[in-house]
């Protein structure tokens, strides 16, 4: 259809006026709705908010796409500062008995090294390694999921307002992130809750977000590194300090491969980088040598930290390697430290992210704040414990609690705990209980008011805060007032609201744990055991204590009750499950709830194990262990022992180091047993133990032939019946266990047994469905087809992973080697990719498509070119046809689907009438609006809004006159 002018006489002036009168309603009404979101509200400390403050490594992260490690939204350098200055001042003795050189493994005090695999979890890998670590004395197999923490720091109504990711497993985290999915009861949880698969992990379920097996009490945050330029040690030893007296240390830094030294496991950064691995300090070493690291780059001093890592033990020295003191990209970590899960019920919380930034609230004062959180009891309670974080070293607090208050006054209602006062040693997350628990009556508003005061930092409140998309958004779910509050000029404001155009304050980091109120219905403290419930060694001395209360009692039947006195000592003489009872009674008489405690008379186990011999090294689970067999060919006689543990480690009856190498040698064939026993006093000894068999005869393993000298001995099958040398043994050949032989000597010497070793297994394959790949690490002893009786298979070329092809299944096979026989063949199963349904085309202009919005799908303009998640093509040529590609991205179980092809053409202006602005074939109302839109700069010449349609007089610009023209032709239609 050709362009063709309205015709019709009109007074210029009038369509003037008509069109200013239709214009000017338009712009009001637009005006209104562009004006801030009434809900936003500016925070009243966002005058002291200074951007430039923000972690410039955060800001380059955000710029950068947010891959990768994510940096702490705080920049914490100043922490060197401040513990350096607050222990100069306290002259801190513990830091100069520290030893040279400490290992954690050396006391068992450290998990078994992981394997993040294809997964960018190596932030919650290790936060839940530290949280393990200080644990591992008392329950020796404690395994975190470190997918549930990655997981639920992303996946939620709030953590999806806090950062928005599609990939939790591969967007990265920081420690801050860990810490405060912690302190919101978001786990940790045993590893069997949501195991770890590096390939193809598994979602948690949902009902696991709010589940955890310990309760988070403290998180320390730990210095950068040395301050400034002074000769001073004290940041270092604090972090040493803190590994001796509660566990391992997170710490980040800058893994480029080209600062590491394979030969020697050191790494050392002289130059400043942005950090991009998370890992895990298990101990130090003050005379490491600087020699150590590369030539080219090699540190000032000797002195390195023992760092555990999360690439498997086939990486560096085992998993380990040495961290120089002095590398320039380290970054503050942390240490966890934590309660069982039943010290408190409930959890009164609004920092669900914990931790994002800080915040001074008094410009006078910087250092000094009072803030408060203001919480609705959800039932008869008692309030015993609340926490909050101290931005400083060696900040001082005062904790104030006060009931029936009325909404956004803290300091309102009556106050029922004053003043509560103490000084938090370190930076970081901490859990105070109260010096006597407050009653909450079901309904009533209850604040928490804390005063902090600061050393040196001149920012004293931990605030949530988000960065926010635009200037006007306000986040639904993380809080948007009536929660936080802060005293400033002797007035409570509410501390919600914009920072800056791009930052929100959602809230203040304050929490409140409670428990059910007794049935006195008065509030008593709860009793608190010095000893976590589960294995304890025999003599075991436990303490009791409850705050605020005039006498505790204690029964071991839950019925005769005496009062508690002096540490009560277990005695598992009776047997091996004892359980204590007790409860708190105050100052009037009112008894506390009774707290029942089971333990079980403890066993010394392990923590790790492993064995090597001949080119094989197994790593084993110790708990639930059973005996093992490890079978020595004709040409291998020694074997290493790895025990670690928490207690005295023996090996054959000769005490050894915990997690040191102990090699044995076995010239004698037939079977010997070793036994590795771990014990302490008071603990049930456990006893590993390893069935050694050391072969006289060999194996062709090419051909399944046995070999020996038929003059010295006579070798029987398991049935009694005589195999002969160069005998065929591929039907005695076994899938899973060795062969066992009967070898008697010629000269009448004692009979002994020999083995077929097993057939090699291949370990299951998994398909890692976004690399069209196996992950494995194949030798070049592998064959591979497509065929199941492996008629067409070829070498697998010695490479570390292998290409699959959708829909073609594989058949792997491992040949014999010189100490292996051929594995049986392995099929694995490679599914089709998906189909995608049919899609639409939503909407069709000269320059733009958009297609049908399907969840997961990426789209291209054209099958061979790069994809886009938005189904949005713009910028594209009037009247011209286009092949649009759409598929369903792969996922981590499934591979990319097909291409689905979307032919479209584009409109093409020559093709409508003019005023038919928007092309949709009908000129109306619609037409005027939008030239009245893009005359007030609300819309511009885009897909919606062609020019040349919208100039209907064909002066060649667009003005009120276009839009009076086609106005007057809609009302005569």
């Amino acid at each position: 259809m050709k362009k063709r002018m309205l015709k019709g006489a009109v007074s210029i002036i009038l369509s003037a006026v008509l069109a200013l009168g239709t214009i000017s309603a338009y712009a009001a009404e637009s005006e209104d709705k562009n004006k801030t979101n009434p809900e936003n509200r500016t925070s009243p400390i966002s005058d002291l908010f200074d951007e430039s403050d923000i972690n410039p490594e955060y800001i380059e992260w955000l710029e950068n796409g947010s891959q990768g490690v994510a940096p702490s939204m705080q920049d914490f350098s100043y922490l060197s500062e401040s513990y350096t200055k607050y222990f100069s001042r306290q002259n801190y003795s513990a830091l100069q008995e520290l030893p040279e050189k400490y290992d954690l493994r050396d006391t068992g005090k450290v998990s078994p090294v992981y394997n993040q695999e294809l997964l960018g979890v190596c932030w919650a890998v290790s936060a839940n390694s530290v949280a393990e670590s200080s644990l591992l004395d008392q329950f020796p197999h404690t395994s975190f999921s470190s997918l549930h923490t990655a997981w639920f720091s992303y996946r939620g109504d709030e953590e999806e307002e806090f950062y928005k990711t599609n990939d939790p497993y591969m967007q990265g985290g920081s420690n801050g992130f860990a810490v405060g999915t912690m302190a919101a009861w978001k786990g940790p949880v045993f590893s069997e809750k949501a195991p770890f698969d590096g390939v193809n992990p598994q979602n948690p379920d949902e009902e696991l977000r709010y589940t955890a097996d310990y309760h988070l009490q403290d998180a320390y945050y730990m210095p950068t590194g040395i301050y400034g330029s002074s000769d001073s040690g004290i940041p270092l030893d604090i972090t040493k300090d803190v590994i001796l007296n509660y566990g391992s240390v997170a710490i980040l830094y800058s893994a480029n491969n080209e600062n590491y030294n394979p030969l020697t496991y050191a790494w050392y950064n002289d130059e400043y980088e942005n950090t991009n691995h998370v890992v895990t300090i298990v101990g130090w070493d003050d005379n490491y040598p600087k020699e150590n690291f590369n030539s080219d780059k090699q540190p000032e001093n000797d002195g390195a930290w023992l760092v555990r890592n999360s690439w498997g033990t086939d990486w560096g020295d085992e998993g380990y390697f040495w961290l120089s003191y002095e590398d320039k990209t380290t970054v503050a970590g942390n240490t966890y430290i934590l309660e069982e899960a039943d010290n408190y019920s409930n959890n009164y919380q609004y920092d669900t992210m914990g931790w994002s930034y800080s915040m001074p609230t008094n410009a006078e004062n910087p250092k000094s704040a009072t803030v408060a959180n203001i919480f609705t009891a959800e039932k008869d309670e008692q309030l015993e414990a609340v926490s909050f974080y101290t931005t400083d070293v060696g900040t001082s607090y005062s904790i104030s609690v006060y009931t029936g208050v009325e909404e956004g006054q803290p300091q309102s209602g009556t106050l029922k705990l004053e003043n509560q006062t103490g000084t938090e040693v370190y930076s970081g997350y901490h859990t105070i209980e109260l010096d006597h628990p407050v009653k909450l009556n079901k309904g009533e508003r209850f604040s928490i008011v804390i005063e902090l005061e600061n050393p040196n930092y001149t920012s004293p409140v931990a605030i949530e805060m988000c960065i926010t998309p635009t200037p006007d958004y306000v986040p639904q779910y993380l809080g948007n007032g009536g929660e936080s509050y802060a005293f400033v000029n002797g007035e409570w404001f509410d501390i919600c609201g914009s920072m800056a155009d791009d930052a929100y304050v959602t809230n203040v980091c304050i929490k409140g744990f409670t428990n059910p109120l007794p049935d006195s219905d008065s509030a008593v403290s709860t009793v608190r055991f010095s000893e976590m419930e589960g294995p304890i060694p025999d003599g075991t001395e436990i303490s009791l204590s409850a705050n605020g209360t005039e006498e505790i009692y204690y029964s071991f039947d839950n019925s005769s009750y005496e009062k508690y006195t002096s540490p009560i000592t277990i005695d598992f003489t009776a047997g091996e499950n004892v359980t204590l009872y007790a409860y708190g009674v105050d100052h009037q008489g009112n008894r506390g709830n009774t707290v029942e405690k089971e333990y079980t008379k403890a066993s010394s186990e392990l923590t790790d194990l492993a064995v090597q011999y001949g080119d094989k090294k197994e790593y084993y689970k110790t708990e639930d262990f059973t005996e093992k067999n490890i079978y020595l060919s004709k040409f291998d006689d020694k074997v290493s022992f790895m025990a670690q543990g928490t207690d005295k480690i023996f090996l054959d009856g000769e005490e050894v180091n915990s997690a040191d190498w102990n090699e044995k040698v076995f010239t004698s064939p037939g079977k010997t047993t070793v036994k590795i026993v771990s014990e302490a006093e008071g603990k049930n000894p456990t006893e590993y133990v390893f069935n050694i068999y050391k072969n006289e005869i060999s194996f062709d393993y090419e051909n399944e032939t046995i070999i020996y000298d038929q003059d010295a001995y006579t070798v029987k099958d398991e049935n009694g019946n005589i195999l002969a040398s160069d005998s065929s043994v591929s039907d005695m050949i076994k899938n899973d266990e060795a062969t066992l032989l009967t070898v008697t000597p010629a000269d009448g010497g004692e009979e002994f047994v020999n083995f077929i070793p097993s057939r090699f297994e291949i370990e299951p394959l998994r398909i890692a469905y976004m690399y069209n790949i196996i992950y494995k690490v194949f030798d070049g002893n592998y064959m591979v087809s497509t065929n199941p009786d492996m008629s067409d298979a070829v070498y697998i070329i010695e490479q570390p992973d292998f290409v699959v092809t959708p829909g073609v299944d594989l058949y792997i096979q491992r040949n014999a080697t010189y100490n292996d026989f051929k594995s049986q063949i392995y099929h694995l199963e490679v599914p089709q990719r998906p189909t995608i349904p049919e899609v639409n085309v939503e909407k069709i202009s000269s320059t733009s498509v958009t297609l049908q919005s399907i969840d997961g799908a990426m789209y291209s303009s054209s099958p061979d070119s790069e994809w886009q998640p938005s189904p949005v093509f713009t910028d594209l040529a009037p009247g011209t046809k286009y092949r649009f590609g759409v598929a369903l991205q792969a996922t981590y179980h499934s591979f990319m689907s097909e291409v689905y092809v979307v032919e479209v053409t584009t409109k093409n202006p020559d093709d409508y009438e003019l005023g038919d602005v928007n092309m949709d074939e009908e000129i109306n109302i619609l037409d005027v609006s939008l030239i009245q839109k893009f005359l007030v700069n609300l819309v511009s010449a885009s897909d919606e809004f062609d020019k040349s349609l919208a100039d209907y007089n064909q002066d060649g610009k667009v003005s009120i006159i276009d839009a009076t023209y086609i106005q007057i032709y809609t009302s005569r239609k």
